[in-house]
């Protein structure tokens, strides 16, 4: 018996790895142009419509880890859609920290009145009930009415 057997040798490939879909940077990207501004107009002082220091800080913070997204090639959407959503994050916390007037009852004038409205709602924070009214006293955003508050309010007082 004489068999014969032939081997045909072929070469294959295969590719190994996912193909990432075009990533789109176009969200992220107005987000950071949009918190840019922000922090570029930004005034640091303790005068309302002025932002403490280290509200500003923390934005530039947010501003620079989304830089670092965008600018990362190998970046997934995921990865993009999550630094949008932490920049919007971060300028609504500044936008939340800018210095509020201590006229808090708008009748023109800081005085008695507005510390008194500060000490009812003394103690209280974002966790509170009724939060969505007593937010008002919470002269420096920090989601909590406390001396720091009542220490602003006073130290506005008209003589």
């Amino acid at each position: 018996m004489n068999w014969k057997v032939h081997i045909r040798l072929a070469t294959k490939s295969i590719a190994v790895g996912t193909s990432e879909p075009d990533v789109n940077k176009a969200a992220l990207t107005a987000a950071i142009d949009n918190a840019q501004n922000l922090y570029d107009t930004a005034v640091v002082g303790d005068e309302p419509g002025q932002y403490p220091q280290a509200a500003k800080e923390a934005l530039l913070e947010a501003l620079n880890e989304a830089r670092t997204v965008r600018d990362n090639q190998n970046v997934t959407q995921s990865q993009v859609d999550s630094a949008v959503t932490a920049l919007n994050t971060a300028v609504d916390t500044f936008k939340a920290a800018v210095i509020k007037s201590a006229d808090i009852n708008s009748d023109g004038s800081i005085d008695v009145g507005d510390l008194a409205i500060v000490a009812y709602y003394y103690g209280k924070d974002s966790s509170a009930a009724d939060w969505a009214t007593a937010k008002i006293a919470d002269m420096n955003g920090d989601n909590s009415i406390d001396i720091i508050d009542l220490a602003y309010v006073a130290s506005k007082i008209e003589s």
